[in-house]
């Protein structure tokens, strides 16, 4: 593609954005906002408008999968291949690095890498070695917290026991561990990165090398980054490179948000404090007082979501915040839907259904009925309405502004032969002519949706996707809520995969022509933790996340995603119905906290989610560091699509009198709009 022609499909904060001088630039930008669009462009400005040599261009991102679209992506743009430009994970362009570079990283040319599984019983090895009581030096705990310092850079002979025994034990079973690694010549994950950092800084021509390479540098979701990670990138960068990263540091509540104490008794969020007890939900509708371990604090400029409900009730967060919401037959109210559909291999189209799906002997969501009729692979609700024909207008104008067909991806069934969309030969075509996944990605952007996180994975214990169910709260075992990881699948080669990694397969079903691996643990870390081995060695697996609040679960979904006829869990153990979304802009502090084991609490009456952060070992606050160490230029995507001007044009004369801001207004294409 013509350098000139590249922006065309960008926004102006977006082409603002790309065309950003040389430099370290900081894109911060919300769910459905174009970061992957603004990421993938400016690699492709950087080669086609600076000359930038592909060789010296290095994408970061979190997992292969997303590196794979990426690689996709900027392809597409440079019609040649991606091959020269180093693109992947942190850890695979590191293991990268070290396998070429060994003998400088101070390991055998054959070092092997371990998972968490035979790093577990490594740690079991050690602690039984030292005659102590695996009681009390539970190894997955001693196992997490070698983890914690790795992925903060830290080795065992830089930490401080501060006088408390109990450290100076783990301390010294770190220690044990690492000399026992270094001896079998064998690397673990966490350490991958560590190693690789440790080489760039004690070698400095290394460093140097790397450094005049990789004068570009771009990372995607930054705000995901935990401190090696960062450090990392520091390294790599120096003082000349150019750090490019997007990222969203902002999944809040609004200050105000009252949230239920452990006692009954209402606070602003901001009021409370570390070690309070907070109302929480440990599954089924039982709820207890649970300890909030941090409270987070974060200045807010941008928009925030007020989610407002039948009863009256309203809660106000971030795009990004997760709450818990999703469709529940006899909650719904009657809704007419149109949805966007993906089925790998085929590509995207769109449809129309509703909730109470007629001629049913049972009923079902109707989108969730068109995804198992047609064995799609992901369904997103763009727009609700009341009436079937308002959802047929939408999807007639939608189908024609984005290039998106509207015949199903299989022929329908029925007596019926004659038609379009009994001819799967006329079908293919109209899919094979479009380019159903740019023009998708497009909508989702512009619907404010996130393409990894759809509202619906169909599930079925036949199908051959790899779906990794994850649920908050999914055991009540006792006084502690315990939290579910389930896989169910049919290929023999898949659940052989598992057991290798020292899961427990068992056959599933009547018939026992499935199988299904199922777990459930104390701390939702461990459950995430397994859940990135699963879909490391599987590639393709997709996670679900859930919370079993009440007595059935609810997808976890952001602010961004929600939609009305949607249902949210009340702290009075009912669900309510979402009426209404509107966005305001936000000049202030947003809070988040994290709760102890459960990781919900209830805000504004409504069972919500904690900060997310504290899962991945992220530090959120790098943000904030990259912004001042590196002085680096900030640019927001701040386009809303789905809120009319009438909204936007109060909201911004409200703000207008704060002498203080940054001189952002929010704007939107739709027109006028209910006063």
């Amino acid at each position: 593609m013509p350098a000139h022609r590249l922006l065309d499909s960008l926004n102006d904060a977006q082409r603002e954005a790309v065309t950003a001088p040389l430099g370290p630039v900081l894109v911060l930008a919300g769910a459905g906002s174009g970061k992957t669009r603004v990421l993938t462009h400016r690699a492709a400005w950087l080669i086609l408008e600076h000359g930038v040599s592909p060789h010296g261009l290095m994408a970061v991102t979190f997992t292969n999968k997303a590196a794979a679209e990426m690689r996709g992506r900027i392809e597409s743009l440079l019609s040649m291949p991606a091959d020269p430009l180093w693109i992947g994970t942190f850890h695979g362009l590191a293991h990268r690095m070290l396998r070429r570079h060994w003998r400088e990283a101070g390991l055998p040319q054959s070092f092997q890498i371990i998972d968490e599984d035979d790093q577990q019983r490594l740690v079991r090895k050690i602690i039984r070695e030292q005659n102590l009581d695996e009681q009390r030096w539970v190894p997955r705990e001693v196992q997490q917290f070698i983890n914690a310092h790795k992925d903060e850079g830290r080795r065992s002979k830089k930490l401080d026991d501060r006088g408390d025994p109990t450290r100076r034990q783990l301390i010294r079973l770190y220690a044990l561990y690492e000399a026992r690694c270094e001896q079998a010549g064998i690397v673990d994950f966490a350490e991958l990165l560590l190693r690789c950092h440790e080489m760039l800084q004690n070698v400095p021509d290394l460093g140097a090398y790397y450094r005049e390479r990789f004068r570009h540098i771009l990372v995607d979701e930054f705000q995901d980054t935990n401190g090696i990670q960062y450090d990392w990138l520091k390294l790599l960068a120096g003082k000349t490179g150019a750090l490019y990263v997007v990222g969203d540091d902002d999944q809040c509540l609004a200050t105000g948000t009252p949230v239920t104490m452990g006692d009954g008794t209402i606070k602003p969020i901001e009021a409370v404090l570390p070690g309070e007890k907070v109302m929480s939900s440990y599954g089924a509708g039982d709820f207890r007082p649970a300890t909030v371990t941090e409270r987070f604090v974060k200045p807010r400029r941008g928009s925030m979501i007020s989610i407002q409900l039948r009863s009256g009730t309203v809660i106000e967060s971030t795009p990004e915040h997760t709450h818990f919401a999703g469709y529940v037959l006899g909650k719904t109210p009657q809704t007419h839907f149109l949805y966007l559909m993906h089925k790998e291999g085929v590509g995207y189209r769109l449809g129309t259904s509703q909730v109470y799906t007629r001629g049913q002997a049972k009923p079902i969501v109707g989108f969730r009925q068109r995804a198992a009729q047609e064995r799609a692979d992901a369904a997103w609700i763009i727009r609700t309405h009341a009436t079937e024909n308002e959802a047929r207008l939408d999807e007639m104008i939608t189908a024609l502004r984005y290039g998106l067909p509207t015949l199903p991806f299989v022929p329908r069934k029925g007596s019926g032969t004659n038609g379009l969309v009994h001819d799967p030969r006329l079908i293919a075509r109209v899919f094979s002519s479009l380019d159903t996944n740019q023009n998708a990605l497009r909508l989702l952007e512009h619907a404010g949706l996130d393409p990894a996180r759809p509202h619906h994975h169909p599930r079925g214990r036949n199908s051959r996707r790899r779906n990794i169910v994850i649920t908050l709260c999914g055991d009540r075992r006792g006084a502690t809520p315990m939290h579910r990881i389930t896989i169910v699948g049919v290929d023999s080669g898949d659940a052989a995969s598992l057991e290798a990694m020292g899961l427990s397969v068992r056959t599933n079903g009547p018939r026992k022509r499935s199988w299904r691996f199922d777990t459930v643990r104390r701390d939702f870390g461990e459950i995430m933790a397994i859940a990135r081995r699963i879909r490391e060695r599987f590639g393709d697996a997709h996670y679900v996340l859930q919370g079993h609040i009440l007595d059935r679960s609810l997808p976890f979904t952001n602010a961004s995603s929600i939609r009305p006829g949607m249902v949210m869990p009340t702290g009075a153990g009912e669900f309510d119905v979402v009426e209404r979304i509107e966005y305001r802009e936000c000049e202030g502090d947003v809070y988040d906290l994290n709760v102890d084991r459960t990781h919900n609490f209830i805000a504004s009456g409504i069972v919500t989610h904690n900060s997310i952060y504290r899962w991945r070992g992220a530090r959120v606050e790098n943000m904030q560091h990259f912004k001042r160490e590196f002085g680096a230029k900030v640019y927001r995507l701040e386009q809303n699509y789905r809120s009319t001007q009438v909204i936007l044009a109060a909201a911004n004369a409200v703000i207008s009198r704060n002498t203080d801001r940054m001189g952002k207004e929010l704007w939107t294409a739709v027109k006028g709009g209910e006063p």
